[in-house]
């Protein structure tokens, strides 16, 4: 195990780096920001972070440090950040583009990190019936596997050394690339925001994990196949849309408190499986476990799922079929 202490401050960045959000995705992905050294600042609250991280890698590094984020309460000072970076659940991108659209400034780049399928998409959408800012909009895949606040400080698991990133446009992936380098480790560019989602298909294996622990079912045999059956799907559904570039997913987990997972089964599902579904008829295909998992998760959960969904609409892409799409997302 090798230990790092980081002092806070240690180097000077020029870049001014604002994270909006709320809990601790945005916490530790402005404490991720600011370990390297960037002046970064969480707005929208009026209280700053000060606190121990403790960081596990994908490559099972560990490391401490410390990490100190400062308030940044008035929205009105967004117009004077280099990035604007959006860690929010994507149920929340509606109300988060409404709240910080009359505080951005044509020429910035704004990133979503952790972005559901379709972010940039939908952001793109949202930002045109508001006005005519000329914004860059760009995704970023999740920077870590799971993060919470514990006894002593951060607790921020599987952080990743390689990440995957995206704009609608080949010209806002290089404003992306251009803008965020020095933000986040490892930014690779994906070739449109399907591969950038599909890069993360991890995270839909961990939903449909979730639904067994809702369930009460310890990992066995059925359970180990029927996940599999599931990737093998997600897998060809990527293949179907052009995406052959695509990494190993990770072992799914499952969570033990069943009234959490409830929660964070509820919320994949809402922000991704009803489009892959979608994405899936599109082109034809037959999708029986993907489509299982979400009718099981409206029964378990009580409500319809399916209904309370991002469509596909959602993204702006009302009436498209599938070669529309690629072909949009390409453009």
């Amino acid at each position: 195990m090798r230990v790092e202490a980081v002092a806070v401050g240690t180097r000077s960045s020029a870049c001014a780096i604002a994270v909006y959000g709320q809990g601790v995705l945005a916490e530790a992905v402005a404490a991720l920001i600011g370990i390297r050294g960037h002046q970064v600042a969480l707005v929208g609250t009026r209280e700053g972070v000060a606190r121990r991280c403790e960081i596990t890698t994908d490559a099972n590094v560990h490391y401490t440090t410390a990490c100190a984020v400062k308030a940044l309460p008035d929205l009105c000072g967004l117009r004077g950040a280099e990035a604007v970076v959006v860690a929010v659940p994507a149920t929340a991108y509606g109300a988060t583009v409404e709240e910080l659209f009359p505080h951005l400034a044509s020429g910035q780049t704004v990133f979503i990190v952790g972005a559901a399928l379709g972010a940039a998409l939908e952001f793109e959408s949202l930002l045109s019936r508001r006005g005519d800012l000329m914004i860059s909009v760009v995704e970023i895949s999740r920077p870590f596997t799971s993060a919470e606040v514990s006894p002593t400080g951060l607790r921020i698991s599987g952080a990743r050394d390689t990440l995957m990133l995206s704009g609608r446009t080949l010209n806002q992936t290089r404003t992306g690339l251009s803008a965020g380098g020095g933000i986040l480790n490892g930014l690779v560019p994906a070739s449109n925001i399907l591969e950038r989602a599909f890069f993360d298909m991890d995270r839909w294996l961990d939903t449909a994990a979730l639904l067994f622990s809702v369930l009460g079912t310890q990992p066995t045999p059925a359970v180990t196949a029927v996940m599999a059956a599931l990737r093998q799907e997600l897998q060809q559904l990527a293949k179907a849309y052009g995406i052959n570039r695509l990494p190993e997913p990770h072992v799914a987990r499952q969570v033990r408190n069943p009234d959490h997972a409830a929660a964070l089964l509820e919320e994949g599902i809402v922000d991704e499986f009803v489009i892959l579904s979608t994405l899936a008829r599109l082109k034809y295909m037959t999708t029986p476990v993907l489509d299982a998992v979400i009718d099981l998760s409206s029964a378990v959960l009580g409500t319809d799922v399916r209904k309370e969904g991002r469509q596909i609409d959602d993204l702006g892409l009302i009436g498209m079929d599938a070669q529309e799409i690629s072909e949009h997302i390409s453009a």
